[in-house]
């Protein structure tokens, strides 16, 4: 349906199709080939000059979307997506109206939208130098786009992957034009490097996203979640309490409530122990 409608559109040539059903490769659509499967598609890509790939499943599931994204993503080819099978039966649209990927197609459910940040919430954060742990995670990372919308003075960003750091630095700096960032390789282990960082960049707000958090691992590795998530926790406290910090927001608190892993454990040890007026459903919410 696809190909019919974009031989009519002398804007498109389409130079073959991808298709996993290995039966399928090697055969020809209406004068076009099948090329290969996805597992190949950076080959074929770079062979066929292609200059855009099309996702032709109207039905298909945020997994597949998301596996059929990496592999356009490691092909460095940008991907399309043709309109849902709903609005293509009603007649709504065009099959060749395709559009870019929205978040929508591969979250897997129906978008929660939260209403915009309030006064209550800018004041707390804007002008102010916030530090977060763990920032190049993914809480941590879109913890930190969101307070970068608050116009805070400076965001610190620590996480002891400088991989990931980077990345996240480079987005920041071609999202906005002069992002307040100061970007911090540093593990919240070592607790002296703590204290140098507070001592110089004197955050009046922290938010502790720093954490292992892959559960099978950690219960393989306990030690190492205890280090991190309790002991961590423990350093980054202290600091907040010896440089006068006046906000600490602890991250993924939830885990804490009848905990039946280890890292649930380790979140449940330092919000008992450093937190102890709190309900388990006030650690919840």
């Amino acid at each position: 349906m696809l190909l019919r409608e974009l031989k009519n559109n002398g804007n498109v040539d389409v130079v073959g199709f991808i298709d996993d059903d290995p039966e399928k490769i090697g055969t020809v659509v209406l004068g076009k080939k099948v090329l290969g499967d996805g597992e190949n598609l950076k080959n074929l890509v770079r062979e066929s000059q292609a200059d855009e790939a099309v996702i032709a499943m109207a039905t298909a599931s945020h997994k597949t979307l998301n596996r059929v994204l990496r592999r356009c993503k490691d092909s460095s080819v940008p991907a399309k997506i043709i309109p849902s099978m709903q609005e293509i039966v009603e007649e709504r649209v065009k099959i060749s109206q395709f559009r870019d990927l929205r978040i929508e197609d591969l979250l897997g459910r129906d978008c929660v939208h939260t209403a915009l940040l309030g006064q209550e919430t800018r004041e707390a954060y804007q002008a102010k130098r916030i530090l977060v742990t763990g920032a190049a995670g993914s809480i941590g990372s879109e913890l930190v786009r969101q307070l970068l919308t608050l116009q805070p003075e400076s965001v610190a960003i620590l996480d002891k992957d400088e991989n990931s750091v980077y990345e996240l630095e480079q987005e920041l700096r071609l999202r906005y034009s002069s992002p307040p960032i100061e970007p911090i390789i540093r593990d919240v282990r070592q607790r002296k490097q703590l204290d140098w960082i507070f001592s110089e960049f004197k955050p009046n707000v922290v938010f502790h996203a720093a954490a292992h958090k892959h559960v099978p691992l950690m219960e393989k590795h306990p030690c190492e979640a205890v280090l991190n998530n309790v002991c961590g926790t423990i350093n980054v406290l202290d600091a907040c309490c010896c440089f006068h910090s006046d906000r600490f927001v602890f991250i993924s608190t939830d885990k804490a409530v009848n905990p039946t892993n280890i890292m649930g454990a380790t979140k449940r040890v330092t919000t008992t122990t450093f937190f102890p007026s709190r309900t388990s459903s006030a650690v919840a919410a």
